[in-house]
């Protein structure tokens, strides 16, 4: 991998991502080491980070290795049963008391408005709550695009989107970029 990296020009990261959860590979740890090992004899000024729905890290084990990582930008959304569809028997609390043993964390909330919804007060509050928890060094607040995987869904509202990036900048202080679309 090394060979492979020394060709490459300037880089302001190496993100590992993948076609498929990255943190429920069943060598997470190899991959995470072999990559650091790489980036930092060819490119050790540049940051490496991985972009996941986070499902693998309520396991101790992959915890360990995204916490050898500069960067996990995770994701969090509101009321996830309704919108992110984690692994069934994993809480919303277990992910984010999982997500509060990581450092430099960045969070990732998907909204939607229509037939399935989490833009609500009554399920925005208590995210904001695991949020603050958590403590990440940012939050990116999005919608979708077009429409959703269920007939009905769409986008969040703008006005929405700035309030509750607004709320989370308040209760945390974290770093907050919203994407309105």
């Amino acid at each position: 991998m090394s060979q492979a990296l020394a060709g490459v020009g300037s880089l302001d990261s190496i993100t590992i991502s993948g076609d498929g959860e990255p943190t429920l590979h069943p060598h997470l740890g190899a991959v995470v080491a072999e990559v650091l090992g790489a980036a930092r004899n060819t490119h050790p000024e540049v940051p490496v980070r991985i972009l996941s729905n986070g499902s693998g890290a309520v396991r101790p084990v992959e915890r360990r290795a995204l916490s050898c990582l500069d960067e996990c930008i995770l994701k969090l959304d509101a009321a996830p049963e309704r919108v992110a569809l984690p692994a069934e028997g994993t809480s919303l609390e277990a992910i984010a008391e999982a997500y509060g043993h990581l450092d430099d964390l960045t969070l990732q909330a998907c909204f939607v408005e229509g037939a399935v919804s989490n833009v609500e007060d009554e399920v925005v509050i208590p995210w904001l709550d695991l949020v603050a928890a958590i403590r990440p060094r940012a939050v990116q607040v999005y919608t979708i695009d077009r429409a959703g995987w269920v007939e009905g869904v769409g986008p969040a509202a703008p006005e929405r989107l700035r309030e509750i990036g607004e709320e989370v900048r308040r209760r945390t202080g974290a770093a907050v970029q919203v994407t309105e679309r």
